[in-house]
């Protein structure tokens, strides 16, 4: 038989929890136990979901962002991000929630562990979070939290609602702000269809009775949804939803009524494949998530208190729409109309909400803001921009109604994506946009609405990852992480490369308006070639080098400023070196932006510069001189991209921690730990520190429970000059110049952290913007807590 594991946390609480675990619940009223949890604060509200009320616990909202566009995103699956409460992860006590050794289940990332990691992605120059998938209740293995049982219940496993404010509360005081996950339409797995339980259900309009699958193990013994009910008896009066084609265009659907459900029972569909849409509005997703009849008014009413709750209860600044265009599309309008209502009620006049198009452009273009359709669009990309509120010709929706504020994610985009990189396989859908991005922008702007209404493996197991969906896919390292020493170390690594060039692309956008809302941008040329990949059935993919500028539009937006002007970019797709070089007075030559004579410099390392030459083509199309500059030369390495500016326009990157020694999370043995107790490191930087500056930015902390207090040897600290040499492995990314070394002295056995905020350069006009945190393990070689692998040997083959 199987048996409870005590609950790990102590309390009454627990103790309540525990006990009335598996109780049966049909439609649950207001329990004490759901306390920590429940956002519905009202007890006098019953089963009546429209009376559900929450309080924000007297503190206040935060404002909404005047421009969304000036905050960069960082996305995380709460679950896989970092455990900062290991007592909640066997939260229900269940053999299905964690397991430490196994990749399919919960990992035990949590809010706390989130919060426990704001200064890796605030140093980043993140100034928002995107955390996939829900907050509310899942069966207790779903990791992913898209399938919820109970929108009004948060779920345990990522923490409690005080948690969550304090989270948020933190986000919001760094200047940053958090976007949490919906699915207006989807639930859990908790309906089955007479005749199928065992078995996919073929799509048919006349429906299929409905039963309760009664799934074991079910959290609180929520076996079927409080909150939403099926009914097996046929409406002949109901009248289902406009639904829309792929092309974009109303179909007119046959049918004679439908159950009188709360729900829809036409079956079920998988996640990808040729279907129509309007189909996949109807169905179960991918047989494992029942689907909400929320295009009937009575559905919708709650699932609008709901999202209002969220906000209200946690002060969130934005909501993100799963699967957004497998909501009906009059539905959704309905839904964000109100979200927004809400939001503005507490003072967030800016609320985002952006959504997922699984389509193509078409079929996604009447989701976003106001709609549009194939014959509502504007004349050319210049008409688009200058297209006004008031002109309804090119709105399918009134001013009251906005659909999607933006995209997230558009898998025209995805598809275009995986093609510009060489994927091999059917990466096409009808409508979708083209794989050139330039074109690809401009046929976006024209066909929708972008008027913004609003102003460690050895531990837990690893990975190996294949591909269906790509023909021959060159996965290298997924297909070895299990022998991979650097995936048992601590992945929060602030001497990372990638961090440290997704730090420079922030600060980019904050300095270059045009990379960060220049609508105009213009391609100038290419230097392609067409190859057919074996896996793609005949479509071609084009190779090669791109040359385009980003700016403000004329007319409709005016940079101004050091730094307003365009910025030229390169970039390319080829997997291999290729140097391009052109007789600027011939023919085939490299185009650029700027006059003839002009000094451009990379933005990105080693940070060359470039000397434009005469072509022969006059800058202002006169026939007479000045001449458009030409780029007579340049290299481009596997894969890479450049952005170029004037001179007297270049912005040097900010300090930076580029290297640790002896690196990150380290293990360091000892065989003696009363003499052992002295470890050498360094800190590089890719610019001359102020050594003063460094030091004092050092705090040191200890997980050990010994009495020795880390701290820096007197004497020991010395500054220079280093080479860069196996500083980076990334093109673009900078390298050490210079380095702080010092001996850390009574360093006991155990985790030491290093904390280093902010420190200055050497004439302290900059900071790294940065509180870096590096970690340090030392023990013997049996010491579970410094080589996590000891215990292996030890105990488990023991047993």
């Amino acid at each position: 038989m199987m048996g409870f594991r005590m609950p790990t946390r102590a309390g009454a609480l627990w103790l309540t929890t525990f006990v009335t675990l598996w109780s049966t619940v049909q439609a649950h009223e207001y329990r004490e136990d759901f306390v920590p949890w429940n956002l519905n604060t009202n007890k006098d509200a019953g089963t009546n979901v429209l009376q559900y009320s929450t309080t924000r616990r007297g503190r206040a909202y935060t404002p909404s962002p005047q421009n969304w566009r000036e905050l960069p995103f960082y996305t995380l699956l709460l679950d896989k991000f970092a455990d900062g409460d290991p007592s909640n992860n066997d939260f229900f006590n269940t053999t299905f929630e964690h397991d430490q050794n196994e990749i399919n289940m919960r990992f035990g990332g949590d809010v706390r562990g989130l919060r426990s990691r704001l200064d890796y992605i605030e140093g980043m120059g993140i100034k928002a979070i995107y955390i996939a998938g829900t907050l509310f209740l899942n069966m207790p293995w779903q990791a992913d939290s898209y399938s919820a049982l109970d929108f009004s219940l948060l779920d345990p496993h990522w923490g409690t609602i005080d948690d969550w404010v304090d989270l948020i509360d933190d986000i919001h005081s760094r200047g940053m702000y958090i976007m949490a996950d919906f699915t207006v339409g989807t639930m859990a797995d908790l309906i089955g269809f007479k005749g199928h339980l065992n078995s996919s259900t073929p799509f048919n309009l006349a429906e299929y009775d409905a039963v309760w699958k009664k799934p074991p193990y079910a959290p609180w013994g929520i076996d079927e949804y409080p909150d939403f009910k099926f009914v097996n008896e046929r409406n002949q009066s109901c009248q289902l939803p406009t639904f829309w084609t792929n092309e974009g265009m109303i179909i007119d659907v046959p049918y004679d009524g439908c159950y009188a459900s709360e729900f829809d029972q036409f079956g079920d569909m998988e996640a990808f494949g040729v279907h129509p849409d309007w189909q996949r509005q109807l169905s179960k997703f991918a047989s494992v998530q029942d689907r909400l009849r929320e295009w009937q008014s009575d559905v919708m009413a709650k699932i609008k208190v709901f999202s209002c709750l969220v906000i209200e209860a946690l002060d969130i600044d934005g909501i993100r729409i799963d699967k957004a265009t497998q909501v009906s599309l009059d539905g959704l309008a309905d839904w964000t109309t109100s979200t927004h209502a809400c939001a503005n009620s507490v003072g967030k006049h800016n609320f985002f909400i952006p959504g997922e198009v699984t389509g193509g452009d078409r079929f996604g273009s009447p989701y976003i803001g106001r709609g549009r359709t194939v014959t509502q669009r504007p004349p050319g990309f210049i008409a688009a921009s200058q297209v006004t509120q008031g002109q309804n010709q090119f709105f399918l929706r009134d001013r009251q109604h906005i659909g999607l504020d933006a995209v997230a994610f558009h898998y025209s985009i995805y598809r275009s994506l995986c093609r510009f990189l060489g994927m091999d396989g059917n990466l096409q859908v009808a409508y979708d946009i083209d794989v050139n991005f330039v074109t690809a922008w401009n046929q976006m702007f024209v066909n929708n609405d972008f008027l913004n209404k609003e102003t460690a493996w050895k531990r837990h197991g690893c990975y190996i990852l294949g591909s269906q969906q790509y023909f021959n896919f060159p996965l290298d390292k997924a297909l070895t992480g299990c022998h991979d020493e650097r995936n048992e170390l601590d992945h929060f690594d602030p001497t990372s490369p990638p961090r440290r060039l997704i730090s420079r692309f922030n600060h980019l956008r904050t300095v270059y308006p045009a990379l960060q809302d220049g609508f105009n941008l213009v391609q100038w040329g290419n230097k392609t070639n067409f190859i057919a990949l074996p896996g793609s059935n005949g479509t071609l993919t084009e190779l090669g080098l791109w040359y385009v500028s980003r700016a403000a539009l004329p007319s409709v937006q005016n940079f101004t400023g050091q730094h307003g002007d365009q910025v030229y970019l390169l970039y390319t797709n080829e997997n291999k070196t290729v140097n391009y070089s052109f007789d600027c007075k011939s023919d085939g030559w490299i185009t650029s932006p700027y006059v003839s004579g002009t000094t451009l410099r990379n933005l990105f390392a080693p940070f060359e510069t470039y000397d434009l030459q005469d072509s022969q083509s006059s800058f202002f199309n006169d026939s007479q001189p000045p001449y458009r500059g030409c780029l007579p030369s340049v290299t481009m390495e596997p894969l890479t991209f450049k952005a170029l500016v004037p001179q007297e326009m270049w912005v040097p990157p900010r300090p930076m921690l580029t290297r640790f020694l002896p690196g990150h999370d380290s293990r360091i043995v000892t065989h003696d730990s009363s003499n052992d107790t002295t470890v050498r490191i360094s800190l590089e930087f890719n610019v001359e520190m102020s050594c003063d500056g460094v030091t004092s930015a050092i705090s040191l902390t200890t997980s050990s429970g010994s009495d020795l207090t880390p701290r820096i040897q007197d004497g020991s600290v010395t500054c220079g000059t280093v080479d860069g040499q196996g500083s980076t492995y990334l093109v673009g990314d900078v390298t050490s110049s210079w380095h702080w070394s010092a001996v850390l002295a009574d360093v006991p056995d155990g985790i030491i952290e290093i904390k280093l905020t902010q420190p200055s350069n050497a004439d302290e006009t900059d900071t790294t913007h940065a509180v870096d945190h590096l970690l340090i393990r030392k023990g013997s070689p049996d010491n579970v807590m410094v080589f996590p692998g000891a215990d292996y040997e030890k105990q488990a083959n023991a047993l």
